[in-house]
């Protein structure tokens, strides 16, 4: 009798470990006594032959007097540990009155070598020793080593850190599943492997963001990682951490919130990328994608971005698809697959149909000895078409109706070939419905429900719809599961009100949706409705994590109201997943359902979703889409008269037009303030006087009434506890008091909206604050805390993809290097930002007009008036506080070219800009300047009534940006004049000022270097010291 001495013997989906004396069904050790192992291991050593009794017998009892009872017992154990059936054995066949045959084909399975450093990670990944969700291929998988060995080389160059993209492809039933689940079952053996296996869905609506990338790696977190891996996503990927609360205490969540603020699709793709790349540091990961035909975009993006990068990465990425479902569609894979194929960035292994020597092979395999004729092979494989589920499912039919049996220990066929083929199902889907036939009622029904729950669903769930026991569903579901039938466990799962129930999985897709669509349509409504209450009601408070498959049920169910109210919270989650694309998704499906409501509903349904829309879409940075989506709400709560909704949509649609028609802004906001007295609440109307108040301090200019109605809204949203829409207004009446040159103030209060931005997670807000924040700490010379307030702005923006705010921070960074003398660097900064012949946007407005200084400081000034006119190009787009720098750069410019009488005229305007808000520095600037047009023009007393002017400007005011100038100017004319003290004291004063400037610098040598190293400085300081002395004798003298 052959013997096989391999070490280790697998009859998937177990491995028998002989040294070990061990049992194992994927990584869970599986109990056996001592006698119970030694009888399996000599059957699995045998597999195929007749083991007879006496054989076992004299074998495991040589020297003791036993009977076959205690083989019996023995038997009786390996197939309950097997999960076999004595009517349909699948692994253990009894041969009557002789003995057994192990039927299962049994493969010969050598350990893996140790890889050297393999100690040297602490953490295990989730093979043997992860736990949980196990992975296993089908019992007898024929002709598919050619994609198993493929999936062998890509994950040995994983090893080898070149990251693998394989995309599994097939019609359905080809085996995409089971070559993947077989991989897995392979790879596990080495416990340095992370696996991460996600799931797509097939949903009734828009697929949830990221879905079956959260699926595995909130499995991996669970099950392989632990607090390891959670640590890891803590610092590379805290957008991903935070979709998972799950994982986190309170105080863990809370602290993320000032990390997370403002985050974006753009970060939230990045930092997984870079996440993978840092958990494959040392070993593997294999991430499954499966079914990815029913993914959403995000997830395909993230797919596109973990292929195309050029860090090393020891990643396996699978995806299974089928090409019916993407290939010539919308699909957004189609496009990502062709991309990456053409740049050689990922590889299609597309599943073929079984010939017929591996319907052969199966038949081999899962009947070991039969006594079949050679050509059931042939009629088999000429009836399925080579598909492995179809052929599975009618090999099992014939088992069940009893054509294929056993008899003395062999399987036989009993019928002729011709009557074999009566009665076989034309194609796959007939067959499962033949199949769901042959079930008892109760099977049907438990399975009719499951399918209506999910592909994935909770006994808990089934339960619920059926009005049984969870137990009795259990029961039914296990046994099910057993026979491999339609479904297979997943183990154990907890609602969170604490429920726990076994979870399960249909086999394939085909089974479900046979099973769901032989269900009535009243019949399936009213599953839905009994599964979506019974998780609403197990979900509570956290009813939204699942709101999208909650959404699914109820409107199944007709249950419309419910439906929308889902659909709403499905589209909050994927906001704060960054994928704003599905949040419309989900808002434009509860538009529609909205409509079938009872009027009253209706109306304020269809506000409320199309509110939502429009902020969705503001957050994609679409700013004509949030445009007409604001006008749509506005046009609705107009008809509808609701006045509060229809000044609230009038104030963002004029935020938005802001960014593009000034004049339409300012339309859109006015409009609002005629609704105004109107308004039922106190703080929304004093909100409406505020916001269109400082809009048209924004874009028109000046107005003390105007700046009065931004103060009166702070106060009465205070009152009102509307902390969101105090966050709003405290950020811009921080820029506010920058108009007034009141720059400590200015920070006071865009220090107050840094902490309401953080209270309420709003992100614009708080950038909005820190931009003011660092106009102010300029202007106010405070440039060492300028700095960190830059690159804390700019590290946000930066890394939640802001580019409007990173830009807006860089300028104000080029701004300091001007005031600074580093021009050159101030130049490459401003120039890097514009694209060349680009048209330029609002927001580069500040931009060009630094620019233009920096090219005044290089003297190169036809590329400064160039700069210039650029914004002078952009009436429509232009804000009125940047018509004073841009003023005071034109002037200058004009002055340098010695066009004294256009100097003056921008001068001029400069001044009456900055005294109708009381700016303080562009009016001692502007006036300062027209003192050197008068001095130009060698008019003394019109240059000392000018200096007069600004220097009245700066007394008593911190504004050192423009003292400084102002007392060096004035040091010079009073010298000019023959008045030398009081030169000294203009000399001291303004060289005090610049030992401020260079104080603050002091931390930057760089800076520091150039800023003292400006002929302007230099002139002051070398005046001012000995100035400072004497003045300091004459004070002794008259004392």
């Amino acid at each position: 009798m052959e013997v096989r001495r391999s070490r280790q013997l697998r009859f998937p989906p177990f491995r028998l470990d002989r040294d070990d004396a061990c049992l194992w069904r994927g990584t869970k050790a599986v109990r056996l006594t001592p006698k119970a192992f030694a009888v399996l291991q000599c059957l699995a050593e045998r597999h195929g032959q007749l083991v007879t009794k006496d054989f076992l017998l004299e074998s495991l009892w040589p020297e003791t007097v036993v009977g076959d009872a205690v083989l019996k017992v023995c038997v009786r154990e390996i197939r309950k540990a097997l999960g076999d059936r004595v009517g349909a054995p699948r692994f253990v066949a009894t041969v009557h009155r002789r003995g057994y045959r192990f039927i299962a084909g049994v493969t010969d399975s050598e350990p893996r070598p140790e890889r050297d450093g393999a100690s040297e990670r602490s953490p295990v990944g989730s093979g043997p020793t992860g736990g949980g969700f196990r992975y296993r291929g089908p019992a007898h998988l024929v002709g598919r080593e050619p994609a198993l060995d493929r999936l062998q080389r890509g994950i040995e160059a994983a090893w080898r850190g070149t990251r693998q993209i394989v995309f599994v492809t097939g019609e359905p039933g080809i085996g995409k599943t089971g070559v993947v689940g077989t991989f897995l079952e392979r790879v596990t053996v080495d416990p340095r492997v992370w696996i991460a296996h996600g799931q797509c869905v097939e949903t009734y609506g828009a697929p949830e963001p990221y879905l079956p990338v959260l699926d595995a790696f909130g499995r991996l977190c669970r099950e392989g990682g632990g607090d390891w891996l959670v640590t890891l996503l803590r610092k590379h990927a805290p957008t991903w951490l935070a979709q998972m609360p799950w994982l986190l205490d309170r105080t863990d969540r809370d602290a993320l919130q000032r990390e997370l603020l403002g985050a974006t699709r753009e970060r939230m793709l990045r930092e997984m990328a870079e996440a993978v790349e840092a958990l494959t540091a040392e070993a593997p990961l294999v991430l499954v994608l499966e079914d990815l035909h029913w993914s959403d975009t995000a997830t395909v993006d993230l797919v596109s971005l973990l292929a195309r990068r050029q860090e090393p990465a020891r990643l396996l990425l699978i995806g299974t698809y089928r090409p019916v479902d993407v290939i010539g569609s919308q699909h957004p894979l189609e496009h990502v697959r062709l991309e990456l194929h053409t740049r050689g960035c990922s590889q299609e292994l597309s599943l073929e149909p079984l010939s017929e020597a591996q319907v052969a092979d199966y038949l081999r395999e899962r009947f070991a000895g039969h006594a079949f004729p050679a050509e059931l092979a042939r009629v088999i494989n000429r009836r399925t078409e080579g598909n492995p589920l179809f052929m599975v499912s009618l090999v099992e039919d014939f088992v069940a109706r009893g054509l294929i049996v056993i008899r003395d220990g062999r399987w036989e066929l009993r019928a002729v070939l011709e009557e074999v083929e009566v009665g076989v199902p034309e194609n796959l889907r007939e067959m499962i419905e033949q199949r769901v036939r042959q079930l008892g009622e109760d099977e049907r029904q438990v399975l009719a429900a499951g399918s209506v729950a999910g592909m994935e669903f909770s006994a808990a769930s089934v339960a619920a719809a059926l009005q049984r026991a969870p137990a009795k569903v259990e029961e039914s579901c296990d046994e099910l599961a057993h026979r491999y039938l339609f479904i297979r466990s997943l183990g154990a799962g907890e609602w969170p009100d604490g429920t726990v129930a076994s979870r399960y999985r249909f086999v394939h897709a085909l089974h479900r949706n046979a099973l769901y669509e032989g269900i009535s349509p009243a019949r399936r409504r009213e599953l839905h409705q009994s599964i979506g209450e019974r998780e609403e009601v197990a979900y509570g408070d956290r009813a939204r994590d699942i709101a999208a498959e909650l959404a699914a049920h109820f409107e199944q169910a007709g249950a419309d109201r419910r439906a929308v109210r889902h659909l709403a919270e499905a589209a909050d989650t994927a906001t704060r997943r960054n994928a704003n694309s599905e949040a419309a998704g989900y808002v434009g499906r509860a538009l529609d359902l909205v409509e079938r409501l009872p009027e009253a509903e209706r109306v304020a349904g269809r506000l409320a979703l199309l509110e939502q829309l429009g902020q969705v879409r503001r957050a994609m940075g679409d700013v004509r889409a949030t445009v007409e989506g604001f006008e749509a709400l506005a046009r609705y709560a107009r008809e509808q008269g609701r006045a509060d909704v229809e000044a609230r949509a009038l104030l963002e649609l004029g935020g938005a037009l802001s960014w593009i028609d000034r004049d339409r802004s300012l339309a859109a906001v006015e409009q609002a303030l005629v609704l105004a007295p109107g308004l039922p609440d106190e703080a929304l109307r004093a909100h409406v006087r505020g916001f269109v108040g400082c809009q048209r301090i924004l874009l028109c200019g000046w107005r003390d009434e105007d700046a009065e109605a931004c103060r009166l809204a702070i106060d009465a949203v205070r009152r009102a506890g509307a902390r969101r829409l105090l966050s709003l207004h405290v950020g811009r009446y921080a820029h506010l008091r920058s108009y007034q040159a009141d720059y400590r103030a200015a920070c006071r209060t865009a220090e107050e909206g840094l902490r309401l931005a953080l209270e309420v997670s709003d992100a614009y807000h708080y950038m909005t604050c820190q931009f003011h924040r660092a106009w102010a700490l300029l202007h106010l010379g405070e440039w060492q805390e300028l700095r960190g307030v830059l690159r804390d702005g700019l590290q946000m923006a930066e890394r939640n993809g802001h580019r409007l705010w990173a830009r807006g921070f860089r300028f104000q960074t080029a701004w300091l290097l001007t005031h600074v003398g580093n021009f050159a660097s101030a130049r490459a900064l401003c120039e890097q930002e514009r694209s060349p012949g680009a048209e330029i946007q609002m927001d580069q407005l500040l931009g060009s007009i630094v620019l233009g200084f920096a090219h005044l400081g290089s003297k190169r000034h036809a590329a400064a008036l160039r700069a210039f006119q650029e914004v002078t190009a952009q009436s429509t787009l232009m804000r009125s506080i940047l018509l004073m720098p841009l003023r005071l750069g034109l002037g200058q410019y004009w002055l340098a070219r010695g066009q004294l009488g256009r100097a003056r005229e921008h001068m001029q305007e400069l001044c009456r800009l900055a005294a109708t808000s009381g700016e303080r520095t562009y009016l001692a600037l502007g006036r300062h300047a027209l003192s050197w047009t008068a001095l130009a023009r060698r008019d003394l007393p019109a240059a000392r009534r000018e200096l007069a002017e600004a220097l009245d400007a700066v007394d008593g005011y911190e504004v050192p940006l423009a003292e400084w100038r102002v007392c060096a100017t004035a040091a010079r004319v009073e010298l000019a004049r023959g008045h030398r003290v009081k030169a000294d004291a203009y000399w001291t004063r303004s060289a005090a000022v610049l030992d401020r400037l260079a104080a603050s610098l002091k931390d930057d040598a760089d800076l520091h270097r150039s800023f003292l190293a400006q002929p302007a400085v230099q002139m002051v300081r070398r005046h001012g010291r000995p100035a400072a002395r004497r003045l300091k004798v004459a004070r002794r003298a008259l004392r």
